[in-house]
């Protein structure tokens, strides 16, 4: 039950963010700015300081309450959480380390992902053109989506 509540507010934390750049206005920048904002190491120190303050913030909700309605959900009648217990006092003492390491390694993981940007970008044609052989030989309609 500890893993699965620091998975899900681990993903939240990191998910919540993403979904934020990806519905800002600058999401339609071709994919070679969006290689270059990953890559850029200021944008990586503010995604991880984000990272890591709504981690801490997560691990302070009280999730006492619902964490009991899921182990009854789920028939497990040994647990039984304080209603008003955080997700951080169920996690466990460890849980409190978990928003600095995981923010310690956004540089890492956003470079990383510029890469695979970069490397997708490079492949556009090639999956244009794949896409085009494909439908033509399924005798589908055309369609421009990755030719830009």
């Amino acid at each position: 039950m500890r893993k699965t509540l620091v998975a899900l507010a681990l993903t939240t934390a990191i998910v919540a963010p993403q979904a934020a750049f990806a519905s800002a206005p600058e999401a339609d920048r071709s994919m070679t700015e969006l290689a270059e904002r990953l890559g850029d190491p200021a944008e990586q120190d503010r995604v991880a300081a984000t990272v890591h303050v709504l981690g801490e913030v997560l691990l302070g909700l009280p999730v006492g309450q619902m964490a009991n309605a899921v182990a009854e959900a789920a028939g497990d009648e040994d647990f039984q959480a304080d209603p008003r217990a955080t997700l951080g006092e169920l996690a466990g003492p460890g849980s409190r380390q978990v928003p600095a390491k995981v923010a310690e390694r956004v540089p890492q993981m956003m470079g990383m992902l510029a890469g695979l940007v970069e490397g997708m970008e490079a492949m556009r044609p090639a999956l244009a053109d794949l896409s085009k052989t494909l439908r033509e030989r399924a005798n589908l309609p055309d369609s421009n989506r990755l030719a830009r």
